[in-house]
């Protein structure tokens, strides 16, 4: 199937699916994001939708537990980075859509659309995250290892970054 076409597909799900947790959320969302792998047109990889949902105060818990009943499954094996906030999972069509629910004054939601930006951005970057992806549908690492490798991409994008904020 044509990339192109692949990315509008997600990028429809990914607009359903965020309306469909909006209509139970509400007032509580200030802001919602596409991120990850499937957020980029370029990345032309496929896996799970991953939505930043950022909420207008700190109660993801709570919110969890009241749309839980609405298929909004709860995930507990979450990477080092998102262990402090509540992540749902629902499918939509046919892909596995993750909402990680965040206050919007977190410091992770600023590294983390950062990032995104980077790679969106950067050939390099984009180059290595798509290695990555891959090496991990290939079962060639595993998640634990593909966490690790992630994570020391996203610290070499900040620290990029601060390298030129200081100059």
């Amino acid at each position: 199937m044509d990339k192109n076409i692949d990315y509008i597909k997600i990028t429809e799900h990914y607009v359903e699916a965020s309306l469909r947790i909006l209509n139970y959320l509400k007032s509580s969302v200030k802001e919602i994001h596409h991120i990850g792998s499937t957020s980029d047109v370029y990345m032309d990889m496929a896996g799970d939708i991953d939505v930043l949902v950022l909420l207008k105060n700190g109660k993801g818990y709570a919110l969890a537990e009241a749309i839980a009943e609405e298929g909004f499954t709860p995930v507990s094996d979450l990477p080092e980075i998102f262990s402090e906030e509540v992540v749902l999972e629902h499918e939509h069509g046919d892909h596995k859509v993750k909402f990680i629910l965040m206050h919007h004054t977190s410091d992770k939601k600023d590294a983390i659309l950062h990032c995104k930006k980077a790679i969106g951005e950067n050939e390099k970057h984009r180059r290595r995250f798509r290695q990555l992806k891959t090496a991990l549908s290939n079962q060639k690492i595993t998640g634990a290892e593909y966490e690790q490798e992630k994570a020391l991409l996203f610290d070499d994008i900040l620290n990029e970054q601060e390298e030129l904020d200081n100059v």
